[in-house]
C-alpha cells in the first residue's frame, strides 16, 4: 500500500488543491489517523475534515454555483442521483 501512494503522490500530486469534507462521521477519523502516515506532510495539510457546519474556507476556491444549498452554495439540492 505505502508503494502505491508514494507513486501516486509522486504522479499526481499537483492535482489537489484543496479537499473540504463536509459532515464528517466520527468514525472516518482513526482510519484517517492511520492513512495520513503514509501521504507526504503536504498532502495531508490539503485534506480537511468538517464534523458541522459551513467551513468558512469552503468558498475561497470554489464558486458558490457549483455547492448545493445545503452546504451554503446557490446550487439546488439534489434529490436524484442516478
Amino acid at each position: 500500500m505505502k508503494k502505491i501512494i508514494s507513486f501516486l503522490q509522486s504522479n499526481y500530486r499537483g492535482h489537489l488543491w484543496t479537499m473540504n469534507i463536509i459532515n464528517t462521521p466520527s468514525s472516518i477519523y482513526i482510519p484517517w489517523a492511520i492513512v495520513k502516515g503514509f501521504l507526504d506532510e503536504v498532502t495531508v495539510k490539503k485534506i480537511q475534515f468538517f464534523k458541522t457546519g459551513i467551513p468558512k474556507t469552503l468558498f475561497d476556491f470554489t464558486n458558490k454555483e457549483q455547492v448545493e444549498e445545503k452546504f451554503g452554495g446557490t446550487a439546488k439540492n439534489l434529490t436524484k442521483f442516478w
